[in-house]
């Protein structure tokens, strides 16, 4: 999970016990040409033509979203809610649990296709794509733990997080990358069942939005770290486990001139009551140069800029973690750092060497998360 420019909110939510497992509805595909679904005795409903109508037998529904444009509702509309007795409903080539909502797309011409299903369903095969399913099962366990607390928060949020209530969360690197039916494997269906209803709380039972990385490349940040806004209960921890994995140290270089144009725009967003149009050139100081100094200063504006704020303007591509040092080189800056992600909560290739040195999952959350408990609400 890849999070750039994210408010982290000062809310927390009560963990009621669920009277049942809830549905959460998760947004698989943008601003979609043609959508066609595929499904056994399926059931279309058309709210905006108050129409609905059941197919017997295999039934393939194809819908034109080129005129779907958002202007026409003035906002994302719900276009047709689509589903089966069965439960199992096609789209994409791939099987999917639930049903499936269409909508009007929320930024351009087309359709965005909404898959409403069960929890442990959905994290069943979000384990498989957050985390390598062949990983132990007690680093799938944490994934799982994590995950869930992160949707439930959302789900409870959605007034900040999605102001148009179509959707709870977005399969991609924005919030959580889920999969399909296919995607789920004996073994992270056994994970989501062993930790059933078990969500990440602070002290007094509250839910909290739990963050998860690949690789946090020696320790882990907290939240204002690198986004705005402020979640309590986060400490930074060392991590001594996920040097030997995934992506190792990384250079990149960047153009002096572009990083200068770059650099002005970042100050003007965050100092937007200051005139930096007159200061094109620049020098870099830190008192501590290190990868995990978390800002640096610009000499010539005489302001400091959070590491996070470079990566949220370059990408992960330029800066994939916020651990990194950034020298200049002539015509040049050389980027060199470790890691891979936000590098706030949990540290997934550490959750793996932890698992293969036997640590149990609540292990492994206890370290990472040190200040907030396991708690089961369904």
């Amino acid at each position: 999970m890849i999070k750039t420019g994210c408010f982290i909110s000062l809310v927390v939510f009560s963990t009621t016990a669920f009277a049942k497992i809830p549905q959460v509805e998760v947004l698989v595909a943008r601003s979609q040409r043609d959508v066609q679904i595929e499904a056994i005795n399926l059931k279309k409903e058309l709210p905006h033509k108050n129409i609905v109508k059941q197919y017997k037998g295999l039934s393939k529904i194809k819908f034109n979203c080129r005129t779907a444009k958002k202007h026409k509702f003035q906002k994302p509309t719900l276009l047709a809610a689509l589903s089966t007795p069965s439960g199992v409903i096609k789209w994409n080539k791939k099987k999917y649990g639930g049903t499936f909502k269409l909508t009007s797309s929320e930024s351009k011409a087309g359709c965005d296709l909404i898959n409403v299903v069960s929890m442990e369903t959905y994290l069943a095969s979000l384990v498989a794509k957050e985390m390598n399913p062949k990983w132990p099962k007690e680093a799938l366990k944490a994934q799982a733990v994590a995950a869930r607390s992160f949707a439930l928060f959302r789900m409870k949020n959605t007034d900040i997080f999605n102001k148009d209530g179509l959707y709870h969360l977005e399969s991609s690197e924005k919030d959580q990358v889920s999969g399909s039916m296919s995607d789920v494997t004996f073994k992270t269906k056994n994970v989501v069942q062993a930790t059933s209803g078990e969500v990440l709380t602070d002290r007094s039972g509250k839910l909290i939005e739990a963050f998860f990385h690949s690789k946090c490349g020696g320790r882990t940040l907290v939240p204002e770290d690198v986004w705005s806004g402020f979640s309590k209960g986060y400490v930074s921890v060392t991590c001594p486990y996920c040097h030997k994995h995934g992506l190792k140290d990384w250079k990149k270089k960047i153009k002096r001139q572009y990083f200068s144009q770059a650099l002005d725009k970042i100050l003007k967003k965050h100092y937007s009551s200051n005139d930096f149009s007159k200061v094109p050139a620049f020098a870099l100081r830190s008192d501590h140069p290190s990868r995990t100094n978390l800002s640096m200063e610009i000499v010539s504006g005489k302001k400091m800029i959070k590491k996070s704020w470079l990566r949220s303007h370059f990408g992960r591509k330029s800066f994939p973690s916020n651990h990194f040092q950034v020298k200049e080189r002539g015509n040049n800056l050389e980027v060199s750092g470790s890691g891979y992600g936000h590098g706030v909560g949990l540290c997934q290739y550490g959750a793996y060497e932890m698992a293969r040195r036997g640590m149990t999952y609540r292990q492994i959350l206890n370290y990472y998360f040190p200040n907030f408990k396991i708690k089961k609400i369904y």
